[in-house]
C-alpha cells in the first residue's frame, strides 16, 4: 500500500490548486505568517485544517506542526455527512477526504493571495517541509528515502495505524466511548450530534470487527497484536540516547507515532497501552511536554 494519510481511505489523494482572495484565520500577526515559502513571499495566515478529532491521519499532521510549530486552526468536519467539505470554498467540489490544508500563500510582485488546498497527511507535511524545511525543527522526507526517520514514518503508516481500528472499536462500549467527543463540538447541529453519537458508534463497530479479523485474527486478539507492535517501536527507541527516537529532540517519525496514539486521548486503547508500557508512557508524557505550548490558535 502506498504511504498515505487520509482517514478512512487508504487512495492516495491529488492536490487541487485555487487562487481567491485573502481570508483572515486566526490570530493577527501570528508567526506563521513569517515562515518563507520558495517561491513566494510567505505564509500569510495560519494553515485551516479541516479535520476529525479521532482520525489517526489528522492526529499525525496536527502533532508533526505542533512540533514544527507552525501556527493552524482546526475545523472538526463530520464523519458521515462531510457537509463541512461539502459547502467550503476553498475545498475542491467531490473531494471528501480528510485531513485537508488549505494554504494561504502571499504571491510576490503584488499578485492576490494564492489559497491551495493540500490533501494527505503525508502530503501535506512533505510538501510544506519541501516548502519550508530549512526553518523547521521536524522536516518529512520523502517517500521511500533511505533514512531511519523515514522508515519509522513508513512503519506508523504501513503498520501501527492498520491496528487502530480494531482497538478503538473492539466492543460497543469502547465504540460509544470513540464517538463522545461530539457531545462539545459546537460546530454540530442538535441533530448531527446524535446521530454521530448514536448511529456511528454502531457502524464503526462491525467495520471494527471485520478490520480486526483481517489484521489481527479477531477482537479478543486486537489489542495484543497493537502492544506487539508498539514493542518494536520500544525496541528501537531503547537504542538511542535522549527521550525521543533518535536523541534529545523529536524528528517527524516521533512526531506521526505520537499524533496517531494522541488522537485517542479519552480512549480505553490509549489509557490501556500507556499502562502496560511504561516506556511508552514515559516517551508519551515526553512529547507532551515538548509540544504543551503548541496547538490550534482556534478551533470550530
Amino acid at each position: 500500500r502506498a504511504l498515505g494519510g487520509t482517514c478512512f481511505s487508504g487512495m492516495r489523494s491529488a492536490m487541487a490548486l485555487r487562487s481567491g482572495p485573502a481570508r483572515a484565520l486566526g490570530r493577527a500577526g501570528s508567526s506563521a505568517a513569517s515562515l518563507r515559502v520558495r517561491g513566494m513571499a510567505g505564509l500569510a495566515a495560519p494553515l485551516e485544517v479541516l479535520q476529525y478529532k479521532i482520525c489517526p491521519f489528522c492526529g499525525a499532521l496536527r502533532a508533526w506542526l505542533d512540533v514544527n510549530g507552525i501556527d493552524y486552526v482546526t475545523r472538526e468536519v463530520n464523519p458521515v455527512t462531510k457537509s463541512q467539505l461539502k459547502t467550503h470554498p476553498d475545498v475542491a467540489k467531490g473531494y471528501s477526504k480528510v485531513p485537508i490544508a488549505i494554504a494561504q500563500f502571499e504571491a510576490q510582485d503584488g499578485a492576490a493571495p494564492a489559497m491551495q488546498q493540500l490533501n494527505d497527511s503525508f502530503d501535506i507535511m512533505k510538501r510544506l517541509t519541501d516548502e519550508m524545511g530549512a526553518e523547521l525543527a521536524a522536516p518529512m522526507p520523502a517517500r521511500g528515502a533511505d533514512s531511519e526517520v523515514a522508515a519509522e514514518v513508513a512503519w506508523a503508516y504501513d503498520r501501527l495505524v492498520a491496528l487502530l481500528p480494531a482497538n478503538i472499536y473492539s466492543s460497543l462500549p469502547q465504540s460509544f466511548e470513540v464517538f463522545k467527543y461530539v457531545d462539545d463540538e459546537p460546530s454540530f447541529g442538535t441533530t448531527e450530534r446524535a446521530a454521530l453519537r448514536y448511529g456511528a458508534p454502531l457502524m464503526m463497530y462491525v467495520v471494527g470487527g471485520r478490520i480486526a479479523q483481517k489484521r489481527t485474527g479477531g477482537r479478543h486478539k486486537a489489542r495484543a497484536v497493537l502492544l506487539d507492535e508498539l514493542d518494536t517501536w520500544l525496541s528501537r527507541l531503547a537504542t538511542t540516547e535522549g527521550d525521543f527516537r533518535f536523541g534529545k529532540d523529536p524528528t517527524a517519525a516521533d512526531a506521526v507515532v505520537f499524533g496517531m496514539l494522541r488522537a485517542m486521548t479519552s480512549m480505553q486503547t490509549l489509557r490501556d497501552v500507556l499502562a502496560a508500557r511504561p516506556e511508552l508512557d514515559a516517551w508519551y508524557s515526553a512529547m507532551q511536554q515538548r509540544v504543551k505550548n503548541s496547538g490550534p490558535i482556534a478551533s470550530s
